[in-house]
C-alpha cells in the first residue's frame, strides 16, 4: 500500500494528506505494510517538521547508531563503581579497537573518574559528559553498561531499553535482573570483577546479534507504557475489591 504526498509544501499541511498519514500510521500499528514515496521540492526539514506535526515520527529513518559504542549514566559515586565501567572498557578495547564510552552524571565522584580517564590514557575514547538530557541520545549509542552495586527499581537501565540498548551489568536484585534477558537483550555479569564486565562487553561485539538484542529491549520496555501500567493497577485494584 503506497501513498504519497504532493509537491507542494502547503498541500502537506492540508487535512487530505494528514488523513493519508494518520491511515499509514494505523496500517503500521496493525503489522500491514504502509509505505510513503515523497515528491517533493521542499527541503528535508519541512518534511521532518510536518511529519513531527502529525505524530509519524517513526516513518522517517532514525541515524545509524555508533558503532561498538557505550553510554552510562547516573550519579557519579561509589556505589555506581563507575570507574569499574571504566577499567573494562579499557579492557575491552584490546579486543574492540574502535570502542567507545560516554558517561553521563555528575557527583562527588567525578573528579576520581577523571584522574583515573587520565591515568589510564584514554581520553581519546572515554569521555565525561556531565549531567544532559538524554531522551534523544540514548539512541546514537549501542549498549547501556552497569557496574552498580544495586538498584532499587533504575531508572536509567528502563530508559535505555526503552530506546533499544543491548544491555550489561552485574547479576544483582532489581535492576539487571528485571530489565535484562540473559542472552536476549543482554549479559547479566554473575561474577562481580572488572575483568568478567569487560569480558561481557567484548562478548557482546563480538558474538551478539545487536540488531535483534535491540528489538527485544523495545518489547521488554512496552510494559511500562503508562497504558500498560493503568491496565496492571487497575487489575489490582479490582482483585483488591
Amino acid at each position: 500500500m503506497i501513498y504519497s504526498f504532493h509537491h507542494f509544501y502547503y498541500w502537506l499541511r492540508g487535512g487530505v494528506e494528514s488523513g493519508m498519514a494518520y491511515r499509514a500510521k494505523i496500517f503500521r500499528r496493525l503489522g500491514l505494510d504502509a509505505k510513503f514515496v515523497f515528491a517533493t521540492t521542499f527541503p528535508n526539514d519541512n518534511i521532518q517538521h510536518e511529519m513531527e506535526r502529525l505524530g509519524f515520527m517513526d516513518f522517517i529513518p532514525k541515524k545509524a547508531r555508533r558503532k561498538h559504542s557505550l553510554i552510562t549514566a547516573g550519579r557519579l559515586a561509589k556505589d555506581k563503581r563507575t570507574d569499574w565501567v571504566v577499567m573494562a572498557a579499557v579492557e575491552a578495547k584490546k579486543n574492540v579497537p574502535d570502542l567507545s564510552l560516554d558517561i553521563y552524571g555528575e557527583g562527588s565522584g567525578k573528579a576520581q573518574i577523571r584522574e583515573l580517564i587520565d591515568t589510564l590514557g584514554c581520553s581519546d575514547y572515554v569521555h565525561l559528559c556531565g549531567f544532559q538530557k538524554l531522551d534523544e541520545s540514548y539512541q546514537n549509542y549501542e549498549a547501556y553498561v552497569s557496574a552498580s552495586c544495586g538498584e532499587t527499581f533504575g531508572v536509567t537501565l528502563l530508559e535505555a531499553i526503552g530506546s533499544g540498548l543491548a544491555v550489561i551489568g552485574f547479576d544483582l536484585p532489581y535492576g539487571i535482573q528485571v530489565f535484562v534477558d540473559e542472552g536476549e537483550n543482554g549479559y547479566k555479569i554473575k561474577q562481580e570483577t572488572v575483568q568478567e564486565l569487560a569480558k561481557g562487553i567484548v562478548r557482546l561485539f563480538s558474538e551478539a546479534d545487536l540488531e535483534t538484542f535491540q528489538q527485544k529491549s523495545y518489547e521488554k520496555a512496552k510494559s511500562y507504557l503508562t497504558g500498560e501500567v493503568e491496565k496492571r493497577w487497575k487489575s489490582t485494584l479490582d482483585q483488591a475489591k
